[in-house]
């Protein structure tokens, strides 16, 4: 994995495409707003923890935010899908939704970070919207006229992050999709 860019160039384009205040992310985050300063200016780099939690706030992976090349190609028509679904809910349907405690807010800041989304935030995503994340990555399917090509080396690349509990709970459902999918094309 090439390093291509600096952790300070990376926070800078999610705070500057996030619709939050950097007063707002820093309390989110439970850091200083100060913290958040020093950090867009290269004048200070935060722990490994906290670099952790700026990824998993905005559901992007850890590495990308590190400045490594990541192909995004895959989470880019994820957004885009996700954008129209929610484009596609009216004002009175987003307010109800968040009534019923949907995080919506989830939505917005995954539709507004870079970089490769991880997959626990592309479930969640896919959940709020009530969509599979098949149907959310549908239209860039073919990279190279290899089917699933981009979507195998993205998914490498995000079930890498996960700790192991959580990839022992991914694989889990990728084999009951799996099976699901066998006895669906299954002519008997």
């Amino acid at each position: 994995m090439a390093h291509t860019s600096t952790f300070t160039e990376r926070l800078n384009i999610l705070l500057n495409k996030s619709s939050k205040s950097d007063s707002a992310v820093a309390d989110d985050l439970g850091v200083s707003r100060q913290a958040i300063s020093m950090w867009r200016s290269g004048e200070r780099s935060p722990k490994k923890s906290t670099i952790i939690n700026i990824a998993n706030y905005f559901g992007i992976d850890v590495a990308w935010l590190m400045g490594y090349e990541a192909n995004c190609e895959k989470s880019d028509e994820f957004r885009r899908n996700a954008s129209i679904i929610l484009g596609g809910f009216d004002a009175e349907d987003i307010a109800e939704a968040r009534r019923q405690g949907a995080e919506i807010t989830l939505v917005e800041r995954t539709l507004e970070s870079e970089g490769p989304i991880t997959l626990d935030r592309a479930k969640a995503v896919s959940d709020i919207l009530g969509v599979s994340i098949e149907e959310l990555i549908t239209e860039a399917e073919d990279e190279e006229d290899q089917p699933g090509i981009g979507l195998a080396r993205e998914f490498i690349t995000l079930f890498s992050s996960l700790p192991p509990e959580d990839r022992r709970i991914v694989l889990g459902e990728l084999r009951v999709l799996s099976a699901r999918q066998l006895s669906a094309s299954d002519p008997r």
